[in-house]
């Protein structure tokens, strides 16, 4: 029998996790670390033939899979170096198997958001059940303003993460990028997403330079870790984002529709689609009828009914 391999355990590398740790390393090398963390510890191979080799993949696992200070591990460098750092590990909102955690998540941001941001109107896209008319915006809403003679509103549009996960990150930020055609603003909303509790701090600065330069906004939910269930304990804006104008109105008017508001012809006011509910509106006038307050657009769709069927019967 020859000897082929040797695989040092994962215990070696938890090992060598926390004695890292403990002297404050927040870098280093699989070969120095265990020369200065562990030492004597290659005097059990040095009866091993050089031509042996060995795997060091089971340590590797044990040192990454080791957590140490505050929610950190040591991780390894790109490639399958032996270089590894000290980092802050991937959030990860949700239960264990759960399916669709953003739903949740989402369901319990959109009020927050809504009241932080001074929202008029704001859903949640995926607890509407055709959400397709929605171009797979997760959270959509906006703010009316109220100028003088007429109405506007700004359309912000939300792309929602429930990790902080790079590669989740940069898919959110193409995501947000792409509702600048039809959106006002657009952020992207991740957990955890400052230089403290991002896993990868290069990452970081490149992904909030990225943003910055495509004018999307960041929104970091600061999570609160709970026995049960996680909560958003806070939201800050990262970085804000840069108004588009829009090039055309049409998904405006499908979400206005959706939210049963509409864009009142005569007055210009953005005003709630339900007659009854028609405060704001401009040409809200007195029926000689009823002494009743009515919209002018409600009248004159009234009296040129009237006038189409006067016509109709007289044969006009």
């Amino acid at each position: 029998m020859q000897l082929a391999r040797v695989v040092p355990p994962k215990e070696l590398g938890s090992a060598l996790a926390e004695a890292a740790y403990e002297r404050n390393r927040q870098q280093g090398t699989l070969d120095g670390g265990l020369d200065e963390f562990v030492p004597g510890w290659n005097n059990y191979f040095s009866d091993v033939p050089p031509d042996v080799e060995f795997d060091f993949s089971n340590l590797r696992e044990g040192l990454k899979n080791t957590t140490v200070g505050n929610n950190q591990s040591y991780r390894f460098n790109v490639g399958r170096g032996r270089s590894f750092r000290l980092a802050t590990q991937v959030y990860r909102f949700g239960k264990k198997n759960e399916k669709r955690p953003e739903t949740r998540l989402g369901k319990e941001l959109t009020p927050v958001l809504k009241e932080r941001l001074d929202l008029d109107s704001l859903i949640h896209s995926q607890e509407d059940r055709d959400f397709r008319v929605y171009e797979n915006v997760d959270i959509v809403g906006f703010r009316i303003k109220r100028e003088t003679t007429a109405d506007d509103l700004d359309l912000n549009a939300f792309e929602l993460k429930p990790t902080n996960n790079v590669t989740d990150v940069l898919q959110a930020v193409a995501q947000a990028v792409s509702y600048k055609r039809y959106c006002n603003y657009s952020y992207i909303v991740v957990p955890n997403f400052d230089p403290d509790s991002f896993p990868d701090v290069d990452r970081f600065e490149e992904i909030v330079g990225m943003c910055r330069e495509n004018g999307v906004g960041i929104i970091s939910m600061t999570m609160k870790v709970g026995q049960q269930e996680d909560e958003i304990d806070d939201l800050a804006i990262v970085t804000p984002p840069e108004r588009t104008e829009l090039e055309s109105r049409g998904y405006l008017d499908k979400i206005l529709g959706i939210q049963e508001w509409l864009i009142c012809p005569v007055c210009r006011r953005i005003v709630n689609a339900d007659p009854e509910k028609r405060r704001n509106c401009g040409w809200v006038v007195t029926d000689a009828v009823s002494a009743e307050g009515q919209c002018m657009r409600e009248l004159q769709q009234a009296n040129a009914l009237r006038l189409h069927r006067f016509l109709n019967s007289h044969g006009a």
